[in-house]
């Protein structure tokens, strides 16, 4: 925390909030009695302590937390009555009210006492946010936090709805805010016996959090459940839902899926945050090359655009920066999804519902009634789909759709196998794209490091990269860990892209050999194609990424 920048005298005085008589009396008194000038101020009712907190709070530039903005409040899931005991926060006039990441906010009366928040700070291992507090709403406030607190705990769950309704909405809206401020995608909040699991999903690795107490548990299933308007009389049988939560100054989107346990009923909720997803072709982590072949694909009249990859590998993302760079008043788009996870403005979008027999393939059906431009399909994953998607670029559209297959282009293989004849596919195929995702090493503090050589040699003899001409650039990058990336060492994903157009050389091989895998991947190659794995090291020679994470996502 920096120290005062102004001084609190002046500026009580030029806010006439004391004036030159009162504040020469109190700095006399302040000499003689060696007290703080605004405890000095206090005692002679020159300025009551609301005030002289506000006073501090311009003075030190801090936030000032009351009761009255909301601030001074803490979150009663996290358990934070344990990082402080009750005897330190009344003797040293501090309270610890919540933990973002790997920073927790504490309120305290004087802003002043550095060697306090430094106790605090190797007490509890978190990096210390303070807010200043009025003193007697601060001793108000550790009252009820701790006395609260011992209640909770003799508690059990015989607790009331009634009683534990604040508690519940407070670890609801906290769920959402922290993940959020974190970045997670996802929240699995899990019961196990009589304990309670949190674990945040940030850039594509679980984290654990503090969890809600196991006394709320089932209200906080249920809240979410009632937000979702899922059924909340039903806890034997899967359910699926979605909704939008509006807090103090966002509105979030999110999924929900609940799963009945042994233990009772979990849920994970999918975080939709629009604010987090760039849908910029520019941004996807292509090189040059790349971003040619899929404008190039983007711009043809009709065709295929399949996008391959495993769950979570990003596909979806990457369909949606297509379409965003397509999307103009020329150009009609419409689009069938399960879910919609993204609304795009100007965009026609239906969610499939197979049990009323709203299907991919039926709904594409229904969409060439409508005269689109450009279609998009969700995912194929069957004959009919697949079929339909054939059936609509051969009749003037450009068609976008997903694959479930591990390169971009084993997706050739498997649209036969679908039922699509070999030569249409040939002809119909713009573009196949296989994609994974690699956390981004945290630029405040990725550490430079020389590898051994035979790190860099597997990678140079499997002709992936060429040998820097300097030896001094074969420096690599590993993960350390700092409060800005919550002591991961990572911050953001990138992504890795494999992309294949059918050259006439493949045309040939798929048409007349059956789209043999091993002659379709020498045509590729020999026609520039750069694999998922020489793109992951190409990150990591840039030290944008680490080699374990290019191990992990790559084959």
């Amino acid at each position: 925390m920096e120290t005062a920048k102004i001084d609190l005298g002046m500026l009580l005085l030029q806010n006439r909030i004391v004036t030159e008589e009162q504040l020469r009396y109190a700095m006399q008194l302040q000499q003689t009695q060696g007290k703080p000038l605004g405890d000095v101020l206090v005692e002679l009712k020159y300025i009551n302590d609301v005030t002289l907190a506000v006073a501090l709070s311009q003075q030190f530039q801090i936030p000032y937390a009351s009761r009255d903005n909301k601030i001074l409040r803490k979150r009663w899931y996290q358990g934070m009555e344990t990082t402080l005991t009750e005897d330190f926060s009344r003797k040293n006039l501090i309270l610890p009210l919540y933990v973002e990441g790997q920073i927790m906010t504490v309120a305290v009366a004087d802003p002043s006492n550095l060697m306090l928040i430094d106790s605090v700070r190797m007490m509890t291992g978190y990096e210390i946010r303070p807010v200043i507090a009025a003193r007697t709403e601060l001793l108000r406030a550790i009252d009820e936090f701790y006395g609260k607190a011992a209640d909770v705990k003799t508690q059990g769950t015989s607790g009331t709805a009634t009683e534990d309704g604040p508690r519940v909405v407070e670890a609801v809206n906290n769920l959402f805010t922290l993940a959020i401020s974190e970045r997670a995608s996802d929240v699995h909040l899990e019961l196990f016996g009589d304990t309670v699991s949190l674990r945040y999903r940030i850039d594509g690795e679980l984290f654990e959090r503090t969890p809600p107490p196991r006394e709320i548990f089932d209200a906080v299933v249920n809240r979410v459940k009632i937000l979702s308007k899922l059924n909340v009389s039903e806890r034997r049988l899967p359910q699926d839902g979605a909704g939008t939560l509006k807090l103090a100054n966002m509105a979030v989107d999110y999924r929900v899926a609940t799963c009945p346990s042994i233990y009772g009923e979990n849920l994970v909720l999918r975080i939709l945050d629009k604010r987090s997803v760039t849908l910029d072709i520019e941004q996807l982590g292509l090189e040059e090359s790349q971003k040619i072949l899929f404008s190039e694909a983007s711009k043809r009249p009709h065709g295929l655009i399949f996008i391959t990859g495993p769950t979570g590998s990003g596909k979806t993302t990457t369909l949606y920066s297509i379409l965003n760079e397509l999307r103009n008043p020329k150009v009609k788009i419409m689009t069938a999804e399960d879910p919609v996870e993204y609304r795009l403005d100007g965009i026609t979008q239906l969610q499939v519902n197979p049990s009323i027999g709203l299907t991919f393939a039926s709904a594409l059906r229904s969409f060439l009634r409508n005269d689109p431009d450009v279609v998009l399909i969700g995912e194929v994953r069957d004959q009919e789909t697949a079929e339909s998607c054939l059936r609509a670029a051969l009749t003037g559209h450009l068609v976008l759709s997903s694959l479930h297959t591990n390169s971009a282009l084993e997706a050739i293989p498997r649209l036969i196998d679908l039922g699509m004849e070999p030569f249409m596919v040939a002809s119909t195929l713009c573009l196949s794209a296989a994609q994974r995702l690699v956390r981004a090493l945290c630029p405040a503090c990725k550490q430079a490091y020389r590898p051994d050589p035979s790190v860099l040699q597997r990678a140079f003899a499997e002709g992936l990269v060429q040998p820097p001409a300097d030896p001094a650039q074969g420096v690599l990058y590993k993960a350390a860990g700092c409060a800005q990336c919550s002591k991961t060492g990572f911050k953001g994903r990138l992504g890795l892209y494999e992309l294949v157009t059918v050259t006439p050389e493949m045309a040939n091989i798929i048409t007349r050999e059956k789209a043999d895998l091993q002659k379709l991947r020498e045509a590729a190659f020999k026609s520039g194609m750069l694999s998922i794995k020489a793109m992951g090291w190409r990150k990591v020679l840039a030290g944008l990424t680490s080699v374990e994470e290019i191990y992990a996502a790559t084959i």
